[in-house]
């Protein structure tokens, strides 16, 4: 139900919109269907080069034109702004407007956030620039009376569509509206003199584009004069104006088209006129404004105009668009390299198109079949590698800096091979000097790349592959190629397969080149002095397998511990030392696996830490829950306890003895907890990373809890793992041989947990209970609901719910664990790579290497500061 006034008039516009085009789409369809495209194509091979350079120069030209309304608005705003700083923010400001418009938001919103930063008014600078948006009408208002009063030859028009005289008039009274209203106005940015300024460049601005389109008549030899096609040209200007679609497109095209009806004027002539029309006035200039904003408009600017909304009041009328494109403004820079990416590569995947359609639709061609065919390929090749990278330009990474620049080199020594794609050519030739300018804001060192790139890699080929065939197809069956398309389309296929390929090796090469690991190497002294003085979690012990890298805070104060398994960076628990150095820990490691293209992700972190990890923008899975049992109230006494006072008891009748092993432990004593361990696990492998594995270094650090038989035969034992933190003590390798009797694990807890009163403790962890607790009610996330019913009801591959049972039997606090990792990341990818790591295997009875030796770790810090 709309409720008010504001909301009617919102629906309204958006209805009127959507009217408006959907009028444009089904007409637009019906006078296409009478357009051959073979004529079409003839018509365009006749064009001069010569022409199209001319054409581009005129529409330039008329388009710098607009460099005026911003020089005589800074003039009136009293700014100090260079003369070369005006003309770049007035050719981005028009050219995006021009694109896409939406009466002059896009241009409005671009001018006050670059502008913002000479003046400390930001309420004048808003004002000022809301009085110049509506400024560019007032030309097309001036011609729109001329055609009233028949200086342009239109009546055959008007006499077709006499409702375009009621939209001429309402349009022809724009100007006295305008300038009448600054006469009430007091400041100098509203003044008659001001507006009437405005008004004169507008008159000019579209005196030039009507110039660019009578140029497009001539040069496809329409015979018309220049009052007749600068007539249709109003027209059609005044029906895009109303119609409010960016640039007029297909509202002005439209009427155009219907033009050829009332001067008898072939279709396919009209549509290469406008095809011509939209490149030279709208295209180019929009990759000029790409490449200016790219170089202008830095992520400083952004920074300033992001979290201020004056730029809204200017455009309040708009707020449903201007809210949808305020997000692009704040990442403008950014997108306009992404975009300008986009379209050299859609321009190299056409010209083979083209060049295809020439020899088997129109039979023409300067070069051999097999030389046209390997130059269509390198191009074909060249511009999917363009849109492979086009996120990587988006986010300024040094790997796609490298390899764009090496395609783009070959594309443009391809395209200005041949005089019918020099236009192209110095298109491509442009990106590449954008490239070489904005080398130095290149600052972060790739994006992670994984299975999901290789696979969206292939997506992107076989979308590429299906975008040439149907292009290929539909075009030769419009000029009458009745021919099998095998061939052409092997061409497709072998330019994607090679694409594919480029990219692969492309990216390979430059990984290996510049390969880098976060962090140091696992070092024993280090560690050790570092959980002596800080402390740490349950989980820090594990540091000492040194198959993990330790990543330290600023101060050295904090520490985390993780393993790198491709391009991720799996962190093993929480941030270890002193609690007021976890926020810079966890920002710093973000911060270079964000610069090096890593994924970062956190396993079996703890709840206190969760809203520091959700502050980073990070997601949460619940992996299950942490028992921990209170020593001061744990007994076995009690009915409740009967079953394992009974346990306990059979075994002390039976004769058997526990026992805890200091340091050293001597090597008979390892051989026989290798014995039991090898038994253990049978034709399983050892685990590593977020376990502990049977080695001898490892195990020789910590007393050794073992039960043995009335006949002294060891058949069980745990390693006693510190948890450097007060009172706090845990288990790692729990292992026992296959015959020993039922119930040994719990005479063996029973024991600990009083050896560990007697020692001082008051906390045994005894370890997680995987997906305990996660999925159980109808609220669960998905996820967690799935995760459930897969490993708790599926027998062969886990038991998790008995071995929370199991646990319960001690009464522990139960606490949650959980895995951290970004929004965009795939959780099932994600709990694979982790299974893998996991799953590795630790090197039996013998130290395990450590990764890689150190990266120099101040250099690497000195890159990202550098990146920030």
């Amino acid at each position: 139900m709309i409720k008010n006034k504001e909301q009617w008039t919102r629906f309204g516009k958006i209805a009127f919109l959507i009217g408006v085009m959907a009028i444009i789409f089904f007409q637009g369809k019906k006078e296409l269907q009478n357009i051959s495209l073979k004529e079409a194509l003839k018509i365009v091979n006749q064009i001069s080069i010569i022409h199209v350079v001319i054409i581009i120069i005129v529409a330039l030209i008329s388009v710098g034109t607009m460099f005026f309304y911003d020089y005589f608005f800074i003039r009136s705003q009293h700014l100090k702004v260079k003369k070369t700083k005006i003309f770049g923010v007035s050719w981005i400001a028009n050219s995006f407007n021009g694109i896409f418009g939406f009466g002059g938001l896009v241009g409005a919103g671009i001018r006050g956030m670059l502008y913002r930063e000479y003046t400390k008014n930001s309420g004048d600078l808003a004002k000022g620039i809301a009085w110049m948006a509506p400024a560019a009408a007032m030309g097309l208002s001036f011609f729109s009376f001329l055609a009233l009063v028949g200086i342009f030859p239109i009546k055959e028009m008007l006499a077709e569509k006499s409702w375009l005289v009621l939209v001429l008039l309402g349009t022809s009274l724009l100007t006295p509206i305008y300038i009448g209203l600054s006469r009430y106005r007091k400041s100098t940015y509203f003044s008659p003199l001001i507006t009437i300024q405005y008004s004169i460049v507008s008159i000019i601005e579209w005196l030039g584009a009507g110039v660019v389109l009578y140029l497009s008549f001539v040069f496809v030899d329409i015979k018309l004069t220049f009052l007749q096609v600068f007539g249709i040209f109003v027209v059609a200007a005044v029906t895009g104006f109303i119609s409010m679609v960016p640039g007029g497109f297909g509202s002005f095209d439209l009427v155009v088209l219907l033009s050829g009806e009332v001067y008898g004027i072939n279709s396919e002539m009209l549509l290469t006129a406008l095809l011509l029309y939209r490149f030279a006035y709208y295209l180019v200039p929009f990759v000029i404004g790409l490449i200016l904003s790219a170089v202008e408009v830095t992520s400083s600017v952004m920074k300033k105009s992001e979290d201020n909304y004056m730029i809204t009041s200017i455009v309040e009328i708009s707020g449903v668009l201007w809210a949808l494109q305020r997000r692009v403004f704040n990442k403008l820079g950014n997108w306009s390299l992404s975009l300008l990416a986009f379209i050299t590569g859609y321009f190299l995947i056409v010209v083979p198109v083209a060049d295809i359609i020439t020899i088997h639709g129109l039979g023409k061609s300067k070069l051999s079949l097999l030389t046209l065919d390997s130059y269509n390929l390198a191009l074909f090749v060249c511009g999917i590698t363009l849109w492979y990278f086009m996120k990587e330009q988006y986010y300024r990474t040094k790997r796609s800096l490298h390899i764009l620049t090496v395609t783009l080199i070959i594309s443009t020594i391809l395209l200005l091979f041949q005089s019918e794609n020099i236009i192209i050519g110095l298109m491509a030739a442009a990106h590449l000097i954008v490239l070489v300018l904005l080398r130095k804001q290149f600052n972060r060192q790739s994006l992670p790349f994984t299975s999901a790139s290789i696979r969206w890699l292939v997506y992107l080929c076989g979308i590429c592959f299906i975008l040439f065939v149907v292009l290929v197809r539909e075009s030769l069956l419009f000029v009458d190629y009745n021919k099998p398309l095998y061939g052409v389309f092997s061409i497709g296929f072998s330019g994607c397969l090679l694409a594919f390929l480029y990219v692969l090796l492309s990216i390979i090469i430059y990984e290996k080149s510049h390969q880098i690991v976060i962090g140091e190497a696992y070092s024993d002294e280090k560690l050790t002095g570092f959980l002596q003085k800080y402390g740490g979690h349950s989980l820090s012990h594990l540091g000492f397998l040194g198959d993990k890298r330790m990543f330290f805070s600023d101060d050295r104060k904090a520490m985390l511990q993780f393993a790198v398994t491709g391009k991720n960076i799996i962190v093993l628990g929480d941030p270890q030392g002193d609690k007021k150095s976890f926020e810079n820990v966890l920002i710093k490691l973000n911060e270079a696996t964000d610069y090096f293209g890593y994924r970062c992700i956190f396993y079996q972190i703890s709840e206190e830490l969760l809203p520091l990890y959700h502050d980073l923008g990070f997601l949460f899975f619940k992996l299950g829950e942490e028992a921990v049992v209170d020593l001061d109230s744990f007994t076995i006494s009690g009915k409740k306890k009967a079953g394992l006072r009974s346990t306990f008891n059979r075994f002390e009748k039976n004769g058997y003895t526990f026992s805890v092993n200091d340091l050293p432990l001597s090597d008979g004593f390892l051989q026989e907890m290798k014995y039991v361990s090898d038994e253990w696990l049978g034709k399983k492998r050892e685990k590593q990373f977020s376990l502990g594995y049977f080695d001898k270094d490892y195990l020789a650090r910590t007393p050794i809890a073992v039960l043995r038989d009335k006949e002294g035969t060891m058949i069980a034992f745990m390693n006693i793992m510190p948890t450097y933190q007060e009172g706090v003590v845990s288990v790692d390798l729990m292992r026992y041989l296959p015959d020993a009797p039922g119930g040994a694990t719990d005479v063996m807890f029973i024991h600990l947990f009083q050896w560990a009163k007697e020692k001082g403790y008051t906390k045994f962890n005894i370890g997680m209970a995987p997906l305990s607790n996660v999925g159980c009610t109808k609220h669960s996330f998905l996820r967690e609901r799935i995760a459930e019913a897969v490993f708790n009801n599926i027998r062969y591959m886990y038991k998790f719910s008995g071995l929370r049972n199991f646990k319960n039997k001690y009464h522990p606090e139960w606490s949650g664990k959980y895995l951290a990792y970004r929004k965009n990341y795939s959780l099932a990818s994600i709990m694979l790579q982790i299974t893998k790591l996991i799953s590795k295997g630790g090197k039996s009875f013998g130290r395990r290497d450590s990764l890689k030796e150190d990266t120099d770790s101040e250099i690497v810090k000195k890159k990202i500061r550098n990146a920030m």
